[in-house]
């Protein structure tokens, strides 16, 4: 058995993309979505990306037409934007 080890410091940490993919798909394969986004949820989990990540993301998924089919893709890509989503993801 592993120990947790949880941070200790008090400055934000950089995250890579792929360790966060790398987490995303640890939740999926253990069929955890549903109850890691609903405690994320209650956790006020977010987290902070510059505008040129930002960019590269939705000039990735656009690139890629991985928004053509997907609802919440297309609101990454082309969001409309309003005072109940006033963030450029349109999240």
């Amino acid at each position: 058995m592993v120990d947790l080890k949880l941070y200790k410091g008090k400055k934000h940490v950089r995250v890579t993309a792929v360790t966060l993919f790398n987490v995303v798909k640890a939740i999926i394969a253990a069929g955890k979505e549903a109850e890691f986004l609903k405690d994320a949820e209650k956790q006020k989990f977010n987290l902070q990306a510059s505008p040129e990540d930002v960019n590269f993301v939705k000039t990735y998924l656009h690139s890629n037409k991985l928004h053509e089919n997907n609802a919440a893709m297309l609101h990454i890509v082309a969001p409309q934007l309003d005072a109940a989503a006033p963030t450029c993801f349109g999240v």
